[in-house]
């Protein structure tokens, strides 16, 4: 039962812990990597390149309709909730709803997505944050019994352990491991 796709949610700090984190990913794993990181609209695709430059990965500020390709990274646009539509092949979502635990990309709507796309085989990581998004959906998938691993960054390695915090004191957890040693468990 091996993950389908690899889902990361960040807010304050994020964009610091997530190129620390995918630089120990090891380059041949073959997941689509999925960000949602709370950020303004125009610097997306500045973090993309960022995180392309510094880590090796192919990284893209998600477009609608955007082929899925295993190994590569997709950004959520800041106010844009990012998903996949299911069916194959997979090819990236992005909505213009409302947004949703105050946030405009949304873990939480992010999270809904891929678990309803890759019928509940992720692996997701909730990084350093401010506030809770990423909880509910972090819980559902986890308590409905489903092949979802989760994993949270502590609490003294966090700029802010909000999200990382909220999924961890639910115990919902697989892992709570420092931000060094996330990247090498994935």
């Amino acid at each position: 039962n091996f993950p389908l796709a690899l889902a990361i949610g960040a807010s304050t700090g994020g964009p610091k812990a997530l190129v620390e984190f995918l630089t120990g990913v090891d380059k041949n794993m073959m997941l689509p990597i999925f960000i949602t990181q709370h950020i303004p609209p125009g610097f997306s695709r500045f973090l993309a390149e960022n995180i392309e430059r510094k880590t090796g990965f192919p990284a893209h500020e998600a477009e609608e309709g955007m082929l899925v390709s295993p190994g590569h990274v997709y950004i959520a646009p800041g106010q844009k909730h990012m998903g996949v539509h299911k069916g194959i092949p997979k090819r990236i979502a992005l909505t213009d709803g409302p947004p949703v635990n105050f946030c405009k990309p949304s873990v939480d709507v992010l999270l809904d997505s891929l678990e309803h796309a890759y019928g509940g085989h992720l692996l997701t990581v909730i990084l350093t944050g401010m506030g809770a998004d990423g909880h509910m959906s972090s819980r559902r998938m986890v308590v409905d019994g489903t092949n979802n691993i989760l994993i949270a960054q502590d609490e003294e390695t966090s700029v802010v352990w909000g999200m990382p915090g909220a999924v961890a004191k639910d115990g919902i957890c697989h892992a709570v491991l420092p931000l060094s040693r996330i990247g090498a468990v994935v």
